[in-house]
């Protein structure tokens, strides 16, 4: 009988956890396990799971350091608590060996395994708030968090250093596992495919293009980066801004609507959310994550696979996979002027550039390649048991 993995997938969006998420399935159905997924809501993402093979359901479960003071914060965790049978239920249904926990958002996950005395591998994948991160809880409450992680998870693993910092206090007790990216990804010579590309996008072969990946949120940086970029834009009529991510809710509402009062404005497209982000990154010349925070960074290694030259803020996980200089340029959130400088240097001096895209790609293919990802995931759960 094939070993059988609960995965617990808080997300459904499409979002970085979810493609990590499908990937470890993927990785751990090749490995010889069978693996039945448990998604904390309803979402696109739960098809693709089950198109990809995979058991899946919906048990209605939320993230228990989802804001508020010490009072709330402790409600949150007791009702996530109240889950916790429910759950456990179903992992037994699903006969579940092991439980891997893909957030550190799912408490009630993790306290399932331990109610059913299940080894259970943690993936702590966020950040907390007083980083710009998604994790919000009060300082007097954060060893009890660290404590109950600890406890909980029987084998730690994190997505970068700081990410196991920020959460657990120190980068000893987790396995560092990157996110990785899709071998398709390593498409080889981009600018072969760039005009193909560009045509959904309505962008020409002439136009000199900015790409700013990811999705719309506070934390994404995107004002900062239109706010530097703006005067490149009006110094070259060809120069133009791709911006990926879902154009709903207050936050994408309040940017686009700024973004076209900019003098600029004509040359910003918003093109909304991709299911495929390979052609995003072909169409365009440089790309640019501006972030306030991330935990890892996936877009930069998605980037540095498919060969684009990138540049990217000094935050969160992103020096551990950028060598500045060497593999991309890094700046400090919020310097305009050094976010300019760099994107125009990129532009102006395409050798620099190349080369940076080629050590950038190398670096993606030896460090973050999916096989790797998968073979360590599943390496992670044999030596656990």
């Amino acid at each position: 009988m094939p070993m059988i993995v609960t995965l617990t997938q808080f997300s459904s969006r499409r979002d970085g956890s979810t493609f990590s998420g499908l990937l470890l399935a993927d990785g751990l159905a090749a490995a010889g396990m069978r693996v039945h997924v448990i998604f904390g809501a309803d979402g696109p993402m739960v098809t693709t799971y089950a198109e990809h093979g995979h058991g899946v359901e919906v048990v209605p479960h939320k993230n228990w350091l989802r804001g508020g003071g010490v009072l709330r914060t402790l409600r949150n965790a007791l009702r996530e608590r109240r889950i916790v049978d429910t759950l456990a239920k179903r992992i037994t249904a699903s006969g579940g060996d092991v439980v891997y926990v893909n957030t550190a958002a799912s408490y009630a996950g993790a306290l399932a395994a331990a109610k059913l005395g299940l080894p259970c591998v943690w993936h702590l994948r966020e950040l907390f708030a007083d980083v710009g991160g998604e994790l919000a809880c009060p300082w007097v409450l954060r060893s009890w968090v660290r404590r109950e992680i600890r406890r909980l998870g029987t084998r730690l693993v994190a997505n970068s250093r700081a990410v196991a910092e920020n959460l657990l206090g120190n980068t000893d007790a987790a396995v560092i596992l990157p996110n990785a990216v899709e071998e398709r990804f390593f498409i080889g010579e981009v600018a072969a495919l760039r005009a193909q590309a560009r045509v959904p996008f309505g962008l020409g072969a002439a136009d000199r293009v900015i790409g700013i990946p990811g999705t719309l949120r506070p934390m994404k940086g995107h004002r900062f980066a239109l706010e530097a970029l703006a005067p490149v834009l009006g110094d070259d009529a060809n120069m133009k801004i791709l911006i990926s991510g879902g154009v709903g809710g207050d936050f994408a509402s309040d940017l686009t609507a700024w973004a076209a009062t900019l003098p600029t404005s004509g040359k910003i497209h918003f093109v909304g959310e991709q299911s495929d982000m390979l052609p995003f990154y072909a169409a365009c010349d440089v790309v640019c994550v501006p972030s306030s925070s991330e935990a890892f960074g996936r877009t930069v290694i998605e980037a540095m696979a498919v060969g684009v030259p990138l540049v990217a803020t000094r935050v969160g996980g992103i020096p551990e996979i950028i060598d500045d200089l060497q593999t991309g340029l890094l700046v400090e959130f919020g310097d305009t002027e050094a976010l300019r400088q760099a994107v125009q240097r990129l532009l102006r001096d395409e050798p620099f550039a190349q080369t940076l895209a080629l050590h950038a790609r190398d670096k993606a293919l030896r460090e973050y390649h999916a096989r790797i990802y998968q073979e360590r995931v599943a390496r992670i759960i044999r030596d656990m048991l």
